[in-house]
């Protein structure tokens, strides 16, 4: 994607995500997330030129973005044993707010749906286990097992991402 093909993307999108933002997150930070949205794709150019859907690509950032907004960058490091954690966070960029829309992101698209709300209800949201059971609308002791399993699905997948 050139810099034609980028202003076009913006041009087309940029005002309805203004309008969803400002639905979601206080005024003044507005400009600010649809900046960091519009600069993480800037960024994935390449992989928006064969995007089937850039407007639902950029409205999963923007989704990511506010989370991000709402929770202060909360991590999933509260889902990952410690140790593991802090192997991670020792790479440079692993923390930034970009790093972490882009780990969300690819957590998404390992993680089948189920597990996805899980984790994000558990360690985005901060949920309980119990509270998230209710929600899911299954016993206790299944959504631990579903839980468990997404995780070792994160684990994989940052192990995997850390290496390349």
């Amino acid at each position: 994607m050139d810099q034609k093909e980028f202003e076009k993307l913006y041009a087309e999108h940029a005002q309805k995500l203004r309008r969803y933002l400002r639905g979601k997150i206080r005024e003044e930070e507005v400009e600010d997330v649809l900046q960091e949205v519009f600069f993480l794709a800037w960024k994935k150019r390449e992989l928006l030129r064969d995007c089937e859907n850039p407007a639902g690509w950029l409205f999963n950032v923007t989704k990511y973005k506010i989370l991000e907004n709402r929770r202060g960058c909360m991590d999933f490091g509260i889902c990952v044993e410690e140790k593991e954690w802090e192997r991670f966070g020792g790479k440079e960029d692993w923390m930034d707010a970009q790093s972490m829309t882009e780990w969300r992101m690819l957590f998404e698209q390992y993680l089948d749906a189920r597990e996805h709300r899980i984790i994000q209800s558990v360690c985005v949201e901060g949920r309980s286990l119990a509270e998230t059971a209710r929600r899911e609308e299954m016993s206790k002791e299944s959504l631990r097992r579903h839980f468990q399993k997404a995780l070792a699905k994160l684990r994989k997948i940052m192990a995997q991402q850390v290496i390349q």
